[in-house]
């Protein structure tokens, strides 16, 4: 006999008899469960700010189109698409050989011109003032023997002993020694006195033309420096070494990241709710879980007249992981912007909400430490916080940890509170 039911109870019946077992003495398996173990939180009630999410799209926060000021060959491209790029790093070189060789022909007159003023302001070297000074001397002397021979010979005249040519010819040679003398007495003032301030005026102003005549060079020469207007990201390349580029020509592209504008188009209805400086909260499609905090930083005053709609820019610092800045230009966002007054409402912590059914319910913890579901509405987040409509009070206990698992009625064990966050109160 005994064979016999070893025989009949294969692994199949004998798993068939163990299902009946359960299903006819379902003490068996209740005597072995307690109340649930449940995180709870309280419900709250204060004034916030309805919200409402809009989508939007993150857009640098200034992009330049780098072009050329000057025509010229690319000697070198420095820049790929997508590398980082500080203020004024250069993107591209383009040939200077020429204006190199018209600034250093510049430079040479301007150290000729510079020595020429120096030459003015040290004014007349002492050993040319002494020959001014022997020049007047001599001057002096000659006129003093052709004076002495004017005598002569107008005394020889007188007494009718010389002629009439010797006698104007000592005139004439006096008078001349008496001019140069003259000239040898100004020529020693003027050694004397130095260059006119007028003459050192002109060298100067000879000078700065001179100055300014390089600068000019200079900064030709400086326009065949392409560089970066602002730290970014080059997005997009427009030319290669060797390539011909014209006035005016495109070079690059570059892009500021850091931080960056999320732009939103808010309908008409709730723009008067959005101000200037206002906190926004952000989240991405390609960035789930994060959260960003945006400012309101302008509103443009001028509908789009079809979606009557007007664009907001809102700015976020941008975060860096692994080297890299996590928000980029084109991403899809969603911006939680007010929609309404503030308002004081009741409010749950989200995890609270237990959702498929017919409307969203919390489970309340009754005092006799079980729980009944309380079916809710919910209006609009606010934080880890949704404002909702139902049967609760201010106070009231909600489970927010292990409520997919109860049911009406049962048993719990509350093994911690917690705020909104998770962090855990004290009691």
């Amino acid at each position: 006999m005994y064979r016999l039911i070893v025989h009949l109870c294969t692994p199949k019946r004998l798993f068939l008899l163990a299902m009946l077992a359960l299903v006819v003495s379902p003490t068996l398996v209740e005597g072995q469960t307690g109340p649930a173990a449940v995180v709870a939180s309280q419900v709250v009630q204060r004034q916030v700010t309805p919200k409402q999410q809009f989508v939007a799209t993150v857009m640098p926060a200034r992009q330049s189109t780098v072009g050329s000021a000057v025509d010229g060959r690319v000697l070198d491209f420095y820049v790929n698409d997508g590398q980082h790029v500080t203020k004024d790093q250069p993107l591209a070189q383009l040939r200077t050989e020429t204006l190199e060789i018209e600034l250093a022909a510049a430079q040479a007159e301007f150290e000729l011109r510079r020595q020429m003023l120096a030459e003015l302001e040290n004014g007349t070297r002492k050993e040319e003032i002494a020959q001014a000074k022997a020049q007047m001397i001599a001057a002096e002397s000659a006129e003093e023997y052709a004076r002495i021979r004017l005598a002569r010979a107008e005394k020889l005249r007188a007494g009718n002993a010389g002629s009439v040519e010797e006698y104007d010819e000592a005139r004439s040679g006096y008078q001349a020694a008496a001019q140069s003398h003259i000239a040898a007495q100004q020529a020693y003032a003027m050694a004397v006195e130095g260059p006119r301030v007028e003459k050192i005026a002109q060298a100067k102003a000879s000078l700065d033309v001179q100055a300014a005549q390089i600068r000019s060079i200079e900064d030709r020469i400086g326009k065949h420096t392409i560089r970066s207007p602002f730290d970014g990201f080059v997005s997009a390349e427009h030319t290669e070494k060797g390539a011909w580029v014209t006035q005016g020509g495109l070079v690059a592209s570059v892009i500021e990241l850091d931080p960056v504008e999320v732009e939103v188009f808010v309908p008409e209805e709730f723009i008067r709710f959005i101000h200037i400086g206002g906190a926004c909260e952000i989240m991405l499609d390609a960035l789930p879980g994060e959260t960003y905090e945006g400012t309101v930083a302008r509103i443009v005053p001028q509908a789009n007249v079809r979606s009557r709609t007007f664009p907001v820019k809102v700015t976020v610092p941008n975060r860096e992981v692994d080297g890299d800045l996590q928000l980029k230009g084109g991403m899809l966002a969603h911006v939680s912007l007010p929609s309404s007054e503030p308002a004081t409402v009741v409010l749950v912590p989200k995890d609270a909400l237990v959702l498929g059914g017919a409307a969203p319910i919390v489970y309340v913890v009754s005092e006799d430490k079980t729980v009944r579901p309380v079916p809710v509405k919910t209006s609009f987040a606010d934080g880890s916080y949704m404002a909702i409509q139902g049967q609760l009070q201010p106070g009231d206990l909600v489970v927010v940890t292990g409520n997919e698992r109860l049911r009406p009625g049962a048993e719990i064990l509350v093994t911690r509170e917690v705020d909104g966050d998770g962090n855990t109160l004290e009691k």
